[in-house]
């Protein structure tokens, strides 16, 4: 795929044929054609604009964590850990992996949004309600 590049953004895309007579590039290998408006020609080079890479990066994170325990149940942790119980300590520290990960990558100049290396919640919210006594 080729990038139609105008003033330093990408204004399309096109096969591998195209030869002009806009300005193009080759897109690079990981490039996200979901994400064409965030990114930018930046040193001759296609590459995501920052504030976007780490817009994504938030929510990606924010996703993962979301998925598995939001709302209520939140607050239910958060008396758990305040508790010490082992659990929801267990849950805290999960989260805790989650956004460790995420402040590296947003350190490092990372766009990597998979953060499934964390694995899953390592309980669910009814076995925290059990630890809860609720």
């Amino acid at each position: 795929m080729k990038l139609i590049i105008q003033n330093d953004r990408i204004a399309g895309t096109a096969t591998d044929e195209y030869d002009g007579p806009d300005v193009y590039l080759e897109a690079p290998a990981d490039f996200d054609v979901q994400r064409i408006v965030d990114y930018r020609l930046i040193d001759g080079q296609i590459a995501m604009d920052d504030a976007a890479r780490v817009a994504r990066l938030w929510q990606a994170a924010h996703d993962y964590e979301y998925a598995e325990i939001s709302g209520s149940a939140i607050g239910m942790l958060a008396l758990g850990v305040g508790q010490a119980k082992p659990k929801c300590l267990a849950v805290q520290a999960w989260i805790t992996s989650i956004w460790a990960l995420y402040y590296a990558r947003k350190a490092s100049g990372s766009a990597e949004i998979d953060f499934t290396g964390c694995g899953p919640m390592p309980y669910t919210v009814p076995e925290l309600m059990e630890e809860m006594g609720y």
